[in-house]
Protein backbone atom coordinates (compact mmCIF):
# COMPACT_ATOMS: atom_id res chain seq x y z
CA UNK A 1 0.00 0.00 0.00
CA UNK A 2 2.79 2.40 0.92
CA UNK A 3 4.43 1.83 -2.47
CA UNK A 4 1.21 2.77 -4.25
CA UNK A 5 0.96 6.00 -2.23
CA UNK A 6 4.56 6.92 -3.11
CA UNK A 7 3.86 6.16 -6.74
CA UNK A 8 0.68 8.29 -6.71
CA UNK A 9 2.43 11.29 -5.15
CA UNK A 10 5.26 11.01 -7.66
CA UNK A 11 2.76 10.82 -10.49
CA UNK A 12 0.96 13.97 -9.29
CA UNK A 13 4.28 15.75 -8.92
CA UNK A 14 5.15 14.77 -12.46
CA UNK A 15 1.88 16.15 -13.76
CA UNK A 16 2.62 19.45 -12.00
CA UNK A 17 6.03 19.57 -13.65
CA UNK A 18 4.46 18.76 -17.02
CA UNK A 19 1.96 21.54 -16.69
CA UNK A 20 4.79 23.92 -15.77
CA UNK A 21 6.53 22.98 -18.99
CA UNK A 22 9.84 21.96 -17.41
CA UNK A 23 12.15 20.47 -20.03
CA UNK A 24 15.80 19.40 -19.79
CA UNK A 25 17.95 20.05 -22.86
CA UNK A 26 21.11 18.07 -23.55
CA UNK A 27 23.49 19.41 -26.25
CA UNK A 28 25.71 16.76 -27.87
CA UNK A 29 27.77 18.34 -30.66
CA UNK A 30 25.39 19.49 -33.35
CA UNK A 31 22.45 17.73 -31.72
CA UNK A 32 20.13 19.03 -29.04
CA UNK A 33 18.03 16.51 -27.08
CA UNK A 34 15.02 17.74 -25.15
CA UNK A 35 13.82 15.48 -22.34
CA UNK A 36 10.59 16.06 -20.51
CA UNK A 37 11.22 16.20 -16.72
CA UNK A 38 7.88 14.48 -16.16
CA UNK A 39 9.08 11.51 -18.21
CA UNK A 40 12.30 11.26 -16.17
CA UNK A 41 10.44 11.28 -12.86
CA UNK A 42 7.87 8.80 -14.09
CA UNK A 43 10.58 6.43 -15.36
CA UNK A 44 12.53 6.62 -12.07
CA UNK A 45 9.41 5.90 -10.04
CA UNK A 46 8.50 2.93 -12.23
CA UNK A 47 12.03 1.54 -11.99
CA UNK A 48 12.03 1.99 -8.21
CA UNK A 49 8.67 0.24 -7.96
CA UNK A 50 9.93 -2.66 -10.09
CA UNK A 51 13.11 -2.92 -8.01
CA UNK A 52 11.15 -3.10 -4.75
CA UNK A 53 8.81 -5.70 -6.23
CA UNK A 54 11.73 -7.85 -7.39
CA UNK A 55 13.44 -7.63 -3.99
CA UNK A 56 10.25 -8.71 -2.23
CA UNK A 57 9.74 -11.52 -4.74
CA UNK A 58 13.24 -12.96 -4.29
CA UNK A 59 12.99 -12.50 -0.51
CA UNK A 60 9.75 -14.49 -0.53
CA UNK A 61 11.36 -17.27 -2.59
CA UNK A 62 14.36 -17.36 -0.23
CA UNK A 63 12.15 -17.63 2.88
CA UNK A 64 10.12 -20.39 1.20
CA UNK A 65 13.25 -22.48 0.57
CA UNK A 66 14.42 -21.81 4.15
CA UNK A 67 11.08 -23.08 5.50
CA UNK A 68 11.35 -26.19 3.33
CA UNK A 69 14.85 -26.88 4.71
CA UNK A 70 13.63 -26.38 8.30
CA UNK A 71 10.67 -28.71 7.77
CA UNK A 72 12.98 -31.33 6.27
CA UNK A 73 15.35 -31.02 9.23
CA UNK A 74 12.45 -31.32 11.73
CA UNK A 75 11.19 -34.39 9.89
CA UNK A 76 14.66 -35.95 9.99
CA UNK A 77 14.97 -35.32 13.73
CA UNK A 78 11.57 -36.95 14.34
CA UNK A 79 12.64 -39.96 12.28
CA UNK A 80 15.86 -40.16 14.29
CA UNK A 81 13.91 -40.10 17.56
CA UNK A 82 11.88 -43.06 16.31
CA UNK A 83 14.99 -44.81 15.00
CA UNK A 84 16.77 -44.53 18.36
CA UNK A 85 13.70 -45.82 20.19
CA UNK A 86 13.66 -48.77 17.77
CA UNK A 87 17.29 -49.47 18.70
CA UNK A 88 16.32 -49.48 22.37
CA UNK A 89 13.70 -52.11 21.55
CA UNK A 90 16.28 -54.12 19.55
CA UNK A 91 14.24 -53.53 16.39
CA UNK A 92 17.30 -52.92 14.20
CA UNK A 93 15.41 -53.59 10.96
CA UNK A 94 12.93 -50.79 11.65
CA UNK A 95 15.74 -48.46 12.75
CA UNK A 96 17.63 -49.00 9.49
CA UNK A 97 14.44 -48.49 7.48
CA UNK A 98 13.80 -45.16 9.21
CA UNK A 99 17.35 -43.92 8.80
CA UNK A 100 17.38 -44.88 5.09
CA UNK A 101 14.44 -42.52 4.57
CA UNK A 102 16.59 -39.58 5.63
CA UNK A 103 18.30 -37.34 3.09
CA UNK A 104 21.91 -37.83 2.03
CA UNK A 105 22.91 -34.84 4.19
CA UNK A 106 22.34 -36.88 7.35
CA UNK A 107 24.86 -39.51 6.21
CA UNK A 108 22.14 -42.10 6.73
CA UNK A 109 23.64 -45.20 8.30
CA UNK A 110 26.63 -43.34 9.76
CA UNK A 111 24.40 -42.27 12.66
CA UNK A 112 23.58 -45.90 13.44
CA UNK A 113 27.27 -46.80 13.12
CA UNK A 114 28.16 -43.99 15.50
CA UNK A 115 25.60 -45.19 18.05
CA UNK A 116 26.87 -48.77 17.76
CA UNK A 117 30.50 -47.61 18.13
CA UNK A 118 29.63 -46.18 21.53
CA UNK A 119 27.88 -49.44 22.50
CA UNK A 120 30.80 -51.63 21.43
CA UNK A 121 33.56 -49.59 23.09
CA UNK A 122 35.01 -47.68 20.12
CA UNK A 123 34.90 -44.46 22.13
CA UNK A 124 37.47 -42.57 20.04
CA UNK A 125 35.38 -42.99 16.88
CA UNK A 126 32.24 -42.07 18.80
CA UNK A 127 33.60 -38.85 20.35
CA UNK A 128 35.08 -37.64 17.05
CA UNK A 129 31.90 -38.44 15.13
CA UNK A 130 29.73 -36.80 17.77
CA UNK A 131 31.78 -33.60 17.57
CA UNK A 132 31.42 -33.56 13.77
CA UNK A 133 27.64 -33.91 14.06
CA UNK A 134 27.53 -31.12 16.65
CA UNK A 135 29.22 -28.77 14.19
CA UNK A 136 26.21 -29.24 11.87
CA UNK A 137 23.37 -29.88 14.32
CA UNK A 138 24.04 -29.58 18.05
CA UNK A 139 20.56 -30.75 19.10
CA UNK A 140 20.96 -33.95 17.10
CA UNK A 141 24.36 -34.60 18.71
CA UNK A 142 22.90 -34.06 22.20
CA UNK A 143 20.02 -36.40 21.38
CA UNK A 144 22.43 -39.11 20.26
CA UNK A 145 24.65 -38.61 23.33
CA UNK A 146 21.75 -38.77 25.79
CA UNK A 147 20.22 -41.83 24.13
CA UNK A 148 23.53 -43.67 24.43
CA UNK A 149 23.99 -42.55 28.06
CA UNK A 150 20.56 -43.94 28.97
CA UNK A 151 21.23 -47.15 27.02
CA UNK A 152 24.63 -47.88 28.61
CA UNK A 153 23.50 -47.25 32.20
CA UNK A 154 22.28 -50.84 32.26
CA UNK A 155 25.91 -52.05 32.31
CA UNK A 156 27.75 -50.34 35.17
CA UNK A 157 31.37 -51.18 34.23
CA UNK A 158 30.94 -50.33 30.54
CA UNK A 159 29.05 -47.17 31.41
CA UNK A 160 31.81 -45.99 33.75
CA UNK A 161 34.51 -46.44 31.07
CA UNK A 162 32.33 -44.70 28.49
CA UNK A 163 31.65 -41.67 30.72
CA UNK A 164 35.26 -41.33 31.88
CA UNK A 165 36.50 -41.30 28.29
CA UNK A 166 33.88 -38.95 26.81
CA UNK A 167 33.91 -36.47 29.70
CA UNK A 168 37.63 -35.87 29.17
CA UNK A 169 37.98 -36.28 25.37
CA UNK A 170 35.08 -34.16 24.03
CA UNK A 171 36.36 -30.58 23.83
CA UNK A 172 33.04 -28.97 22.86
CA UNK A 173 31.94 -27.35 26.15
CA UNK A 174 28.18 -27.62 25.59
CA UNK A 175 28.34 -31.13 24.17
CA UNK A 176 30.49 -32.42 27.05
CA UNK A 177 28.15 -31.23 29.84
CA UNK A 178 25.87 -34.35 29.86
CA UNK A 179 28.98 -36.56 30.18
CA UNK A 180 30.46 -34.32 32.90
CA UNK A 181 27.24 -34.49 34.92
CA UNK A 182 27.27 -38.30 34.76
CA UNK A 183 30.99 -38.32 35.66
CA UNK A 184 30.30 -36.20 38.75
CA UNK A 185 27.51 -38.59 39.76
CA UNK A 186 29.85 -41.58 39.45
CA UNK A 187 32.44 -39.80 41.62
CA UNK A 188 29.72 -38.61 44.05
CA UNK A 189 30.99 -35.08 43.48
CA UNK A 190 27.62 -33.44 44.13
CA UNK A 191 28.86 -29.83 44.25
CA UNK A 192 30.30 -30.02 40.73
CA UNK A 193 27.29 -32.01 39.53
CA UNK A 194 25.07 -29.12 40.64
CA UNK A 195 27.35 -26.58 38.92
CA UNK A 196 27.35 -28.55 35.64
CA UNK A 197 23.56 -28.89 35.79
CA UNK A 198 23.21 -25.13 36.30
CA UNK A 199 25.37 -24.58 33.20
CA UNK A 200 23.14 -26.93 31.23
CA UNK A 201 19.98 -25.10 32.31
CA UNK A 202 21.52 -21.69 31.57
CA UNK A 203 22.57 -22.81 28.08
CA UNK A 204 19.23 -24.58 27.46
CA UNK A 205 20.94 -27.92 26.81
CA UNK A 206 18.69 -30.92 26.20
CA UNK A 207 18.90 -33.49 29.04
CA UNK A 208 16.94 -36.75 29.42
CA UNK A 209 15.45 -35.80 32.81
CA UNK A 210 13.57 -33.04 34.60
CA UNK A 211 16.26 -30.63 35.79
CA UNK A 212 14.28 -29.45 38.85
CA UNK A 213 13.86 -32.98 40.15
CA UNK A 214 17.53 -33.67 39.48
CA UNK A 215 18.55 -30.56 41.42
CA UNK A 216 16.52 -31.91 44.36
CA UNK A 217 18.25 -35.30 44.07
CA UNK A 218 21.72 -33.72 43.96
CA UNK A 219 21.06 -31.47 46.96
CA UNK A 220 19.69 -34.43 48.96
CA UNK A 221 22.79 -36.44 48.09
CA UNK A 222 24.94 -33.47 49.12
CA UNK A 223 23.03 -33.28 52.42
CA UNK A 224 23.77 -36.97 53.10
CA UNK A 225 27.43 -36.31 52.33
CA UNK A 226 27.54 -33.41 54.80
CA UNK A 227 25.72 -35.56 57.37
CA UNK A 228 28.31 -38.35 57.07
CA UNK A 229 31.01 -35.75 57.82
CA UNK A 230 29.09 -34.45 60.83
CA UNK A 231 28.32 -31.08 59.22
CA UNK A 232 24.60 -31.06 60.08
CA UNK A 233 24.19 -27.30 59.54
CA UNK A 234 25.26 -27.45 55.88
CA UNK A 235 23.24 -30.64 55.44
CA UNK A 236 20.03 -28.87 56.50
CA UNK A 237 20.87 -25.90 54.23
CA UNK A 238 21.22 -28.31 51.30
CA UNK A 239 17.81 -29.82 52.06
CA UNK A 240 16.18 -26.39 52.06
CA UNK A 241 17.79 -25.72 48.67
CA UNK A 242 16.44 -29.06 47.42
CA UNK A 243 12.97 -28.06 48.62
CA UNK A 244 13.12 -24.87 46.53
CA UNK A 245 13.43 -26.97 43.39
CA UNK A 246 10.94 -29.71 44.27
CA UNK A 247 8.76 -29.30 47.34
CA UNK A 248 7.06 -32.68 46.76
CA UNK A 249 10.27 -34.73 46.58
CA UNK A 250 9.63 -37.27 49.36
CA UNK A 251 13.16 -37.95 50.68
CA UNK A 252 13.65 -34.28 51.62
CA UNK A 253 11.39 -34.32 54.69
CA UNK A 254 12.63 -37.74 55.83
CA UNK A 255 16.24 -36.55 55.71
CA UNK A 256 15.32 -33.28 57.38
CA UNK A 257 13.54 -35.11 60.22
CA UNK A 258 16.51 -37.44 60.72
CA UNK A 259 18.89 -34.47 60.95
CA UNK A 260 16.69 -32.65 63.46
CA UNK A 261 16.54 -35.82 65.57
CA UNK A 262 20.34 -36.09 65.56
CA UNK A 263 20.54 -32.43 66.60
CA UNK A 264 18.06 -33.09 69.40
CA UNK A 265 15.41 -30.80 67.89
CA UNK A 266 12.46 -33.13 68.46
CA UNK A 267 9.76 -30.49 67.99
CA UNK A 268 11.11 -29.46 64.60
CA UNK A 269 11.42 -33.10 63.56
CA UNK A 270 7.83 -33.74 64.65
CA UNK A 271 6.58 -30.69 62.75
CA UNK A 272 8.34 -31.85 59.58
CA UNK A 273 6.88 -35.36 59.89
CA UNK A 274 3.40 -33.99 60.55
CA UNK A 275 3.62 -31.85 57.42
CA UNK A 276 4.84 -34.83 55.41
CA UNK A 277 2.10 -37.13 56.75
CA UNK A 278 -0.57 -34.54 55.96
CA UNK A 279 0.49 -34.31 52.32
CA UNK A 280 1.85 -37.80 51.72
CA UNK A 281 0.99 -40.29 54.50
CA UNK A 282 3.18 -43.41 54.58
CA UNK A 283 3.97 -46.08 57.21
CA UNK A 284 7.60 -44.90 57.23
CA UNK A 285 6.75 -41.32 58.28
CA UNK A 286 4.21 -42.67 60.81
CA UNK A 287 6.80 -44.97 62.40
CA UNK A 288 9.33 -42.14 62.72
CA UNK A 289 6.69 -39.85 64.26
CA UNK A 290 5.44 -42.43 66.81
CA UNK A 291 9.03 -43.14 67.90
CA UNK A 292 9.26 -39.45 68.83
CA UNK A 293 5.79 -39.11 70.37
CA UNK A 294 4.22 -41.77 72.57
CA UNK A 295 0.71 -40.51 71.77
CA UNK A 296 1.45 -39.80 68.14
CA UNK A 297 -1.02 -42.30 66.67
CA UNK A 298 -4.06 -40.24 67.65
CA UNK A 299 -2.44 -37.10 66.28
CA UNK A 300 -1.73 -38.79 62.94
CA UNK A 301 -5.29 -40.08 62.78
CA UNK A 302 -6.60 -36.54 63.25
CA UNK A 303 -4.29 -35.29 60.50
CA UNK A 304 -5.42 -37.87 57.91
CA UNK A 305 -8.54 -39.77 58.99
CA UNK A 306 -9.14 -40.74 55.34
CA UNK A 307 -5.92 -42.78 55.16
CA UNK A 308 -6.45 -46.47 55.97
CA UNK A 309 -3.14 -46.80 57.83
CA UNK A 310 -4.29 -44.15 60.34
CA UNK A 311 -6.95 -46.61 61.57
CA UNK A 312 -4.30 -49.29 62.02
CA UNK A 313 -2.17 -46.92 64.08
CA UNK A 314 -5.13 -45.94 66.23
CA UNK A 315 -6.04 -49.60 66.83
CA UNK A 316 -2.47 -50.55 67.74
CA UNK A 317 -2.14 -47.70 70.22
CA UNK A 318 -5.40 -48.45 72.06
Amino acid sequence: MIYFIIFAFSFLFGIWVKVSGEVIKLELGNYTISIDLYFIIFTCVVLLFLLITLVRFFSSISSTFANIRNRRRDREELLLFEAFFSIDLDNIENAQKLVKSLSEESDRLSLIKLFNSGKTGNYSFFSNGLTNIANKNRNLALLLANKLIVHLKQEKVVFQKFIEYCSSSINDKMLSIPFQIEHCILKEDWINAILRLKEAVKSNIFLPFDHKEMFAVFYCALAKQYESKGNFKEAIKSLFRAQRYSAIFQPINYLKAELYIKLGKIRKASAVLEAEYTVNPTPQSAKMYINLNSKGAERLYNLRPDYYFSYCLLALSS
